[in-house]
């Protein structure tokens, strides 16, 4: 990847930093790259044990990501607050049913509001930048349970296409 140096001498100190910093210096094909190396690697959890923190690397298996149904597109929407500062970062993912990555993007907003309501612009964002090519249905996913719920049930503000809605 000839991102490489560019990561190396990246001075960002949050993961969106870094999304932020690569989406605005790399091509489109360099930045989905990025996106699938991060989206592969296993998240950290950190367990404290009589006073000590150890680190310990989950082993995610390839096949974690559940599949929308064939013909399906779906869209792995989240955010990221700094509590009590103003600033929300919006990120988003759009992929087929195949897993590909369809479109990419993330967004950053001066303001200050709860979790809900940031995971919310997310998914508001998300839909607002659909692929022009996608006409077929899609699933929205997130990992905000109350966030999931609501749109469930009342999901009449997202138009016609009635997308299905999960938690990631």
């Amino acid at each position: 990847m000839p991102c490489y140096k560019l990561i190396k001498e990246s001075r960002g100190h949050s993961m969106m930093d870094l999304l932020v910093e690569f989406r605005q210096k790399l091509a489109r094909e360099e930045f989905e790259d990025v996106i699938k190396v991060f989206s592969s690697y296993p998240r950290d959890e950190y367990i404290c044990e009589r006073g000590i923190i150890t680190t310990v690397h989950s082993v995610v298996p390839k096949d974690h990501w559940p599949a929308p149904p064939v013909g399906t597109y779906c869209v792995h929407c989240d955010a990221a607050i700094q509590p009590n500062q103003a600033g929300v970062g919006l990120g988003y993912i759009w992929r087929d049913c195949s897993g590909n990555i369809v479109s990419a993007s993330m967004k950053f907003l001066l303001v200050c509001c709860p979790v809900i309501v940031a995971k919310a612009k997310a998914v508001v964002a998300a839909l607002q930048d659909r692929p022009k090519t996608m006409h077929n249905n899609y699933e929205i996913r997130s990992d905000c349970k109350q966030l999931v719920d609501d749109i469930s049930a009342n999901d009449s503000f997202l138009g016609t296409a009635q997308p299905i809605v999960l938690i990631a």
